[in-house]
């Protein structure tokens, strides 16, 4: 869309149209940490880097990455014991929510079926490998899907480039 094209938006959406998930979980360092990962789920996350990306301390940073280890959101490795690496875990489901909020608030905002489209594919993939998954247990070989997160990156839009605008 051009710039001239643009709808107006209500002082209601404008006024959170900065904050993670359109102020529906308020603006806590949980939420911005949460909208980084989701952003790029694939790589791994240092406190340092959280900080820096979401203007936070490390300390509230480190907080909010153990609170996601504790709901097995992430997963927590030393490979040096003074700076932790977090990982997403491929088999959270609570990630796979957060993820396709991002798409509704994007969608809610935009008027644009991104969510729909996401879903559509998640389902799409999630029959593929558990129909793979019977078929192994026939034919005893083995099959690995896609992460959820991984497959929404082919929709219209991705939920990391609306948090990089300050938007998701």
């Amino acid at each position: 869309m051009e710039e001239d094209n643009l709808p107006e938006l209500p002082s209601s959406v404008e006024e959170y149209i900065g904050v993670p998930y359109g102020g529906l979980f308020g603006e806590t360092v949980i939420t911005h940490v949460v909208r980084e990962i989701v952003a790029d789920p694939e790589r791994e996350f240092r406190p340092r880097y959280l900080a820096k990306m979401t203007g936070k301390s490390n300390v509230s940073v480190r907080d909010a990455l153990d609170k996601l280890v504790d709901q097995n959101i992430m997963t927590k490795e030393y490979m040096d014991p003074q700076r932790p690496v977090y990982r997403v875990n491929p088999g959270s489901k609570r990630l796979d929510a957060l993820t396709f909020l991002a798409y509704a608030v994007i969608d809610d905002r935009e008027g644009t079926h991104c969510m729909r489209d996401a879903v559509f594919e998640y389902c799409r993939r999630e029959v593929a490998f558990r129909f793979a998954g019977e078929h192994e247990r026939e034919k005893g070989v083995s099959y690995t899907g896609a992460s959820p997160r991984s497959l929404l990156r082919g929709s219209q839009a991705n939920p990391g480039r609306y948090a990089e605008s300050g938007g998701g």
